[in-house]
């Protein structure tokens, strides 16, 4: 079994880095990118042998999960069981039967397979329409910036030193 994608995050207290902040550059986080159409029309792997047969509605989600950005870091760490068992329970509490404890795991197990913006931006991994649509403003950002991180507004016209 792989190690989930979200592996990564060691905590989930407090605010998620943003990645093009000066504390961000830093400590050199950078942003995964991954092309949106980066698994578009690829066929989704076999349903994990050691698990029960899907139905078709799990089949569906199935095919169509593996059809997102987040299918490369997936493959990568070999996530199989994971989204199979995503696929079952989403299905088994898609209904007005589902339980708030159950829904609860859901939106955990979704998390740890990066499917909400949150886990993508706590695990550093950004969906692109093409390489330029993400900025690599993480350098820029540390240099612009006075080093004692407070930045300072300038008005056209002025001086910054004025009235100091």
């Amino acid at each position: 079994m792989g190690r989930s994608p979200a592996s990564t995050i060691t905590s989930r207290t407090g605010p998620i880095p943003d990645p093009n902040s000066a504390q961000s550059a830093r400590r050199g986080l950078v942003m995964r990118k991954i092309p949106r159409d980066a698994c578009k029309g690829n066929t989704p792997p076999e349903w994990p042998p050691y698990m029960p047969d899907a139905d078709e509605q799990e089949w569906q989600l199935w095919e169509r999960l593996w059809q997102l950005p987040q299918a490369v870091i997936w493959r990568e760490n070999e996530s199989l069981d994971l989204v199979a068992l995503y696929c079952r329970g989403f299905v088994a509490n898609s209904g007005p039967q589902a339980r708030p404890t159950s829904l609860t795991v859901l939106a955990r197990q979704g998390d740890g397979l990066l499917l909400s913006p949150s886990a993508l931006m706590g695990a550093r991994v950004a969906i692109v329409d093409r390489e330029a649509d993400v900025p690599t403003a993480l350098a820029t950002v540390a240099e612009s910036r006075p080093r004692s991180g407070r930045v300072v507004p300038r008005t056209q016209g002025s001086d910054t030193n004025a009235g100091r």
